[in-house]
């Protein structure tokens, strides 16, 4: 028992070294050796997931410079110029602001919390996706089969973000746009479903690669842009029922972590270039400065 304590004390001043020494890679590995042989130690935890969010943050400045995701959005709106556009998971109002008239705008989240001017003509619902697509026709709402463009940032969960993406799809059309944010993971314990890290994607990133495994029809691609990336889906067909009819069966499937995937982000993620020809291109839009 003297062994053991003794072995925890060494590896804990080992650590505390590595967080003066600013050496998050050693300090990561320690938290995940402490709660490996000793997982009794609670604070090990929470030390993990401070270094986990430094890490993350630093990784995305490092592999993302360029336009952040709200740029891209507001290039997506300018260029799209959405006759009709749906945001799930607008908590303060400021990429659901970057929506301009003549745009008619949809909100959904159940804990919004409108913290700037909205600028075009705004619909806000405070209610979950799932009831939201439930209680709603988008259609009716929009005055018309316009919904352009549509943004995802609700649970950070690859199986809700899945269903969000069905309910888009069956009320959308053929031109419509998806964007999704929170897709590319730069560090693993940022990407789990369980949080415990501040700076935390959750594992939506998930749907990528059931989209383009079970939806090789659509136009899927990922935009590296910080700080986690995002996804842009288009080639929309309404009447498909493919993930409808098999979505239990790819939910369980998917459930399980998928490390791998993570440590080859850019192939699954079928990541492009950040420049606007390349995305923009990539979607059979035309782009001018």
């Amino acid at each position: 028992m003297e062994n053991v304590e003794v072995m925890l004390e060494d590896v804990i001043e080992q650590l505390e070294n590595a967080l003066k020494n600013d050496d998050l890679y050693l300090a990561r590995q320690l938290c995940a050796d402490i709660l490996v042989n000793f997982p009794e130690q609670p604070d090990a935890t929470k030390i993990l997931g401070s270094v986990a969010t430094k890490i993350g943050h630093n990784e995305a400045k490092r592999r993302f410079p360029g336009a952040n995701y709200q740029e891209w959005l507001s290039a997506f709106h300018r260029v799209l110029k959405p006759r009709g556009y749906l945001e799930i998971g607008i908590a303060g109002g400021n990429t659901l602001a970057l929506a301009k008239e003549p745009s008619l705008a949809i909100g959904v989240d159940p804990a919004f919390k409108i913290e700037c001017s909205l600028h075009a003509r705004t619909q806000l619902f405070r209610t979950t996706s799932d009831r939201f697509f439930l209680d709603y026709d988008i259609k009716k709402l929009l005055g018309g089969d316009i919904l352009d463009m549509a943004f995802l940032d609700g649970l950070h969960t690859f199986d809700q973000t899945l269903r969000d993406f069905m309910n888009v799809e069956r009320d959308g059309h053929k031109q419509t746009v998806v964007l999704v944010h929170d897709i590319f993971p730069v560090e693993p314990i940022t990407a789990m479903r369980e949080r415990i890290s501040q700076f935390w994607l959750g594992d939506t990133w998930k749907l990528i690669p059931i989209l383009r495994r079970f939806r090789p029809d659509l136009k899927v691609f990922t935009i590296p842009t910080y700080p986690s990336g995002l996804a842009v889906i288009s080639n929309l067909d309404p009447s498909s029922e493919i993930l409808a009819n098999h979505f239990d069966a790819i939910v369980a499937e998917y459930m399980t972590h998928l490390d791998e995937e993570i440590e080859n982000a850019e192939a699954h993620l079928n990541v492009i270039p950040a420049t606007p020809a390349a995305v923009f291109g990539a979607i059979g839009v035309a782009y001018s400065e």
